[in-house]
């Protein structure tokens, strides 16, 4: 597990410390969202898939907004998805 390393803020002052990913150097305030980031995230394939379209995401809740806001219109109502409508990316009005 990598440390947790101090960033410099633009304007020369550090920020409390951070932890860096070992792989792709992004950095993160929580050793949590580093681990996450590392389990679901770096070098990983999508892994969560809409059930309505072709839509892939490599985190739960993005999937989920996703969803909500692709597939469900503001009063509840279910979008359905045709995937024979131009290039295959498009949902019903």
């Amino acid at each position: 597990m990598p440390l947790p390393v101090k960033y410099l803020i633009p304007g020369g002052s550090f920020h409390a410390k951070r932890f860096a990913c070992g792989m792709c150097q992004r950095t993160y305030t929580t050793k949590s969202n580093l681990v996450r980031h590392l389990k679901f995230e770096c070098g990983k394939d999508p892994q969560f898939e809409c059930p309505v379209c072709p839509y892939k995401a490599k985190i739960k809740d993005n999937l989920k907004a996703h969803i909500a806001t692709k597939h469900y219109r503001s009063g509840g109502e279910y979008i359905a998805y045709h995937s024979q409508v131009n290039d295959g990316l498009s949902v019903s009005k």
